[in-house]
């Protein structure tokens, strides 16, 4: 038998999870789905990770080849490959292409940089949290 000790936000959080289930969140998860797929494509117009920092500029060989400056919009795909997805107790912003996550996360043999796409800004943790209490107290 083991036991583990969980803090009160782990409780809270477990509580949280079982009212939604119990609710009809559809479209609560929806609306976060559909903000975090939109900061997420903003990401390539700004070029900047979640936490507004700049991405690495392309490398010089990079932009003679692709004859531009621009980082992560080669063709597109990538940015237009972002969807929001939602189930009832889930909300998420996904990509199914294939080089997205070394886009993401780099690769450092390849001299990839990290170009952080996915993810959570502190400004939206605290709204999908807002929209989750308001949607809770109703």
């Amino acid at each position: 038998m083991e036991m583990k000790l969980i803090n009160e936000d782990q409780i809270i959080a477990r509580i949280d999870k079982r009212i939604l289930q119990a609710k009809n969140t559809k479209t609560l998860m929806k609306n976060i789905s559909v903000d975090m797929r939109n900061k997420t494509v903003t990401r390539f117009q700004h070029e900047k990770d979640q936490n507004g920092k700049k991405w690495a500029s392309n490398s010089a060989a990079t932009i003679k080849k692709k004859r531009s400056s621009k980082v992560g919009t080669d063709t597109g795909r990538l940015k237009n490959s972002i969807k929001g997805k939602n189930t009832l107790i889930e909300a998420m912003a996904t990509t199914n292409v294939e080089y997205g996550k070394y886009f993401n996360y780099g690769v450092k043999r390849k001299n990839i940089p990290t170009r952080n796409f996915m993810g959570f800004s502190g400004n939206q943790k605290k709204l999908y949290k807002k929209w989750i209490k308001d949607f809770l107290s109703k």
